[in-house]
């Protein structure tokens, strides 16, 4: 807090930058706002690359009630001097022209021209980061320092210095531009240590040059920044004066969509499909499959789905016209019987005791997914973009961690620098990294004794594996708008790609948009089931009879090369092991082949061949593990379970379950 002639107030740094952009700093975005309640700030000011959390840090501050400042960080030169600039966008329309602007450029560090950049002063506050007299000096010379008109100015610089004597050292004209601009990238001081040893190693290589280089204040503090501004406390009142100022000409507002426009003729057009289809299936329990019908619809109805399952409807249906390869469906999305009737899986739910709830329920938070298999992923985009238009199409993007193994790595660079004596050898670091399964630490005794032998690295580790070093391209995301007077340029921050536009946002911005993902997984082995309809002459595959014995035949003899999930030696393994005759037998033996089941596999086996099952006191556990031989093995037998004991839905009884894989979520 700072105390002056105007009051007291709680001073934010203008240049706070979080690890959510692939940003060399250790702030997390939800930590940050805590950190800023908790020191009970009335603004919160963030200046990053990169847009992947702003929608999400806006919606934060304004969940808490505070308020948003958001700069964006751009490179662009002067003569031949490189420089970084930060732009804040003054209110909601100005933010979404600058992300239009910004984000629309050829590539992710480009160097914008500077009369591009003075061409947002319209709008925004422009703040060009200087880190000496020399740089001040400097820009003092430059034409948009000169002007006289100072008071309505939207240019300053910033710095990241002491300056000593302000009136003395620098051209009198510059001072009214001036702000402090300190580089903040951590909360705690015990951390400014850590990052300051990171600029040894090679982990720096992973980000922007320009911002690696830069100096950074200690930390995050409450405390009043005068001693690393100047001595003068005049000049320091005039500059805390400015920096209010500053925050009082921002006041970001946007009105972003939650919610899809609904058409009532979507649910009309959806639910006649449907019917239609389940006419002309010839199935005996027909009123068990029209109520399972009917209670699916009302779900995607009043969930805002209808739009999403016709749309995929449509695609699949074209791309199958196309001659294209379309997989039968993964995941949970085959216990749709929509989605079964309206030819987007090709399973029946019903026939498999498939619970509809395992994808879409009103309890569940999180979007459904429908995971596409296609043949050509290429072929995909094209038709895409042809049907919607270029820029009504995206992929998504993500963002990689450095993870624990990496993280371990440098932090024994860390430990190691400048020591006369290796600290930890690379025998030493072999064996803590083998603690490392599938980017979690083990839980066992040996992991134990590591980190209480290695407490300094395991620390240094765990603050170095939340880094975002890397971004790439979700292996299978699409976002689509089929609004053509709004387009994708219009709604997000985008990243033009030789092949198709990337977004910024994940799906749960993309959701907050009201926009939706689709999933359409390239799979090689759809490429080879091409190839053999060319072989057989045939324009489509034969039906596949689950009955023919000459298939199990060779499935039990281990013949699964190029199939994919099968052609693995584990799985292999269990083929021989088990020799599956029925479609039941090989749903079971994929189930046990992952980490966690494997455990089931001698006793489930045992009761295999001698037909019998474990049995229990109650008929509903019975029958609820009948199929696995009285052993829990898939998912939907936990949920199934607490549906049971707490005589509730299985919609309930699948929050219960996801709470209980959930480690922070400790409610049942």
């Amino acid at each position: 807090m700072v105390n002056s002639n105007f009051g007291s107030f709680y001073v934010p740094h203008l240049n706070v930058q979080t690890n959510s952009n692939l940003s060399f700093s250790l702030i997390k975005v939800s930590e940050l706002i805590d950190w800023v309640i908790k020191n009970n700030g009335e603004y919160l000011a963030i200046a990053d690359y990169y847009p992947y959390e702003f929608l999400r840090f806006y919606n934060l501050c304004k969940e808490r009630k505070i308020k948003p400042v958001i700069g964006i960080k751009v490179i662009t030169k002067i003569g031949e001097k490189q420089c970084l600039v930060t732009i804040y966008p003054q209110n909601g329309s100005a933010y979404k022209e600058l992300i239009k602007k910004l984000f629309n450029a050829s590539s992710l560090d480009q160097v914008f021209l500077l009369e591009d950049v003075l061409s947002c002063q319209n709008n925004c506050l422009i703040v060009f980061s200087v880190h000496n007299l020399k740089d001040i000096v400097y820009f003092s010379q430059q034409s948009f320092f000169l002007t006289k008109e100072k008071a309505n100015s939207q240019i300053y610089l910033g710095f990241d210095f002491h300056i000593k004597e302000p009136k003395k050292e620098l051209p009198a004209h510059i001072l009214p531009y001036l702000l402090p601009f300190f580089a903040v990238k951590t909360l705690a001081q015990e951390d400014v240590s850590l990052l300051e040893s990171l600029f040894k190693t090679s982990l720096t290589q992973s980000f922007l040059s320009i911002d690696t280089r830069q100096k950074f204040i200690s930390y995050l503090s409450e405390k009043d920044f005068f001693p690393f501004c100047t001595n003068d406390k005049l000049f320091y009142g005039i500059i805390l004066t400015r920096l209010k100022d500053f925050l009082h000409r921002i006041e970001l507002k946007f009105s972003f969509s939650s919610k899809s426009v609904v058409n009532k003729n979507d649910f009309t057009e959806l639910k006649s499909r449907c019917e239609q289809a389940l006419f002309y299936l010839t199935k005996s329990s027909r009123e068990k499959y029209e109520a399972r019908l009917e209670e699916e619809l009302q779900i995607i109805n009043k969930l805002g789905y209808t739009r999403y399952f016709l749309i995929f409807s449509d695609i699949i249906n074209d791309l199958r016209k196309q001659n294209i390869i379309v997989g039968p469906g993964r995941g949970s999305a085959v216990s749709s019987l929509v989605a079964y009737l309206l030819g987007i899986t090709k399973i029946d739910p019903l026939e498999y005791n498939l619970f509809f709830e395992r994808f879409l329920n009103e309890k569940r938070k999180s979007p459904p997914d429908i995971d596409i298999d296609i043949e050509n992923q290429k072929e995909v985009i094209n038709y895409l973009q042809n049907k919607y238009g270029r820029n009504q199409i995206a992929r998504v993007a993500t963002r990689q961690k450095v993870g624990w193994k990496k993280a371990f790595q440098e932090s024994a660079k860390i430990i190691n620098y400048g020591k006369r004596r290796t600290i930890i050898d690379e025998n030493q670091l072999k064996e803590i990294m083998s603690c490392v399964k599938d980017e979690t630490l083990k839980e066992d005794l040996k992991t134990k004794a590591l980190q209480t032998k290695f407490s300094t690295l395991f620390a240094l580790a765990g603050k170095i594996k939340s880094f975002y070093f890397n971004s790439s391209l979700h292996a299978s995301g699409f976002v689509i708008s089929e609004n053509k007077k709004k387009p994708l340029t219009q709604l997000l921050p985008l990243q033009p790609d030789k092949d198709c536009l990337i977004s910024y946002y994940s799906e749960k911005e993309l959701n907050f948009l009201g926009l939706k993902k689709y999933d359409f997984l390239n799979l090689t082995s759809l490429g080879t089931l091409q190839e053999i309809k060319k072989i057989l002459g045939e324009e489509q595959l034969p039906k596949c009879n689950l009955r023919d014995k000459n298939a199990w035949k060779l499935l039990s003899n281990g013949l699964v090369s190029g199939i994919p999930q099968l052609d693995t030696v584990s799985f292999r393994e269990l083929i021989n092991y088990f020799q599956p005759q029925t479609f039941a037998d090989l749903v079971l033996i994929l189930a046990l082949n992952r980490p966690g089941a494997r455990k089931n596999i001698e006793i489930i086996r045992e009761q295999k061949l001698k037909n019998q099952r474990e049995t229990f006191s109650s008929p509903e556990l019975n029958q609820i593990l009948s199929e696995t031989y009285g052993s829990l093995v898939f998912e939907e037998q936990i949920s199934q379970i607490f549906t049971f004991i707490f005589n509730c839905s299985f919609a309930e009884g699948e929050i219960y379950r996801r709470n209980l894989t959930d480690i922070s979520k400790k409610r049942l």
